[in-house]
């Protein structure tokens, strides 16, 4: 073999990764399932009509977990169930919903920094 050129086996594996042959990407579910995920997130960044709907929903589910009202999630607090309640929620819609900060503040009444605190505070716990 000489110097700068490929042997037999780097030539086919080359090859193959014009077709996305698994010896060259990865396990092909693995690939589809990142590629899913890397969509779905690629539509909610750019999305602005369902923020009203997809937080009155995460409001309802908050709620329900932490056992109180979903207009508790706009009231003040520290360190009760109602305050974890509002960490929780701004938590899951920026991590897992990846709403933007503005959006779950202006929907709180709260300033985006107050937000940005709440869920670094879960995300810390």
């Amino acid at each position: 073999m000489k110097a700068g050129s490929l042997d037999l086996t780097e030539t086919q594996e080359m090859s193959g990764s014009q077709r996305g042959w698994p010896a060259v990407i990865g396990d092909p579910d693995f690939a589809r399932k990142a590629m899913s995920l890397h969509e779905i997130g690629r539509l909610r960044k750019h999305r602005k009509t369902d923020y009203a709907s997809t937080l009155k929903t995460l409001a309802k589910t908050v709620s329900l977990k932490y056992c109180m009202k979903a207009d508790d999630l706009y009231q003040r607090g520290r360190t009760n169930n109602r305050s974890e309640g509002r960490a929780y929620f701004c938590f899951v819609a920026a991590r897992r919903e990846l709403l933007p900060l503005s959006a779950i503040a202006k929907f709180l009444g709260v300033t985006i920094s107050a937000v940005s605190k709440l869920v670094k505070k879960v995300n810390h716990s």
